[in-house]
Order: structure tokens, then sequence, then C-alpha cells
């Protein structure tokens, strides 16, 4: 059994349109916002009360990274952290 992929197996795995989603997630809106899942909305307005109470600096969505030429990694959240730190937050990852 292979553990990792190469980038053009990943490649591929992305072009084949998995449309599906593999955990039955429906697709959520807020704010004018689509989230992939109900979690990751509401993860989402977790993340607002946060800042509001001033518990966070603030949030991105879907920030990208490159990890290698042509190949990009979609995350859910940054959230910037008062004490300088960030972290990357995959929703699926942390209710899993």
């Amino acid at each position: 059994m292979q553990e990792h992929w190469s980038i053009e197996q990943y490649k591929q795995y992305q072009e084949k349109g998995n449309k599906r989603s593999k955990y039955g997630a429906v697709k959520t809106k807020i704010d004018g916002h689509v989230f992939d899942s109900q979690k990751e909305a509401d993860y989402y307005c977790e993340l607002k009360l946060r800042l509001q109470a001033k518990e966070i600096k603030g949030f991105c969505l879907q920030p990208v990274f490159m990890l290698a030429p042509d190949l990009k990694y979609r995350a859910d959240f940054i959230v910037f952290n008062n004490d300088g730190t960030t972290e990357i937050i995959d929703v699926k990852r942390i209710y899993d």
C-alpha cells in the first residue's frame, strides 16, 4: 500500500472531480460565504465570536499554500492568535 502520492498523482486525484462529499457533508452559506459543511460553517461562527471577544487577532477563510510548483493546498481557515502565533485549520480534522 502506497503511503505518499507523487505530485502528479495528487493532481490527477484533484482533476477527477470527486464532487460527492466523502462524509455526506452539505454545503452551507453564511454571510455570503459558502462552506463545504455545516461543521465548517459552525467553526466560522465560533471564530467570529472569538474575534468579537478579542480572544484572537483575526482569521482568514480558505488560505492557499503553494506546496510545490503547480501544487496548491487550500486549508479551511488560518487563525491569528493574540500571542503572534498562527494556526492552520482543517475543520474535518479537528472534529473527526
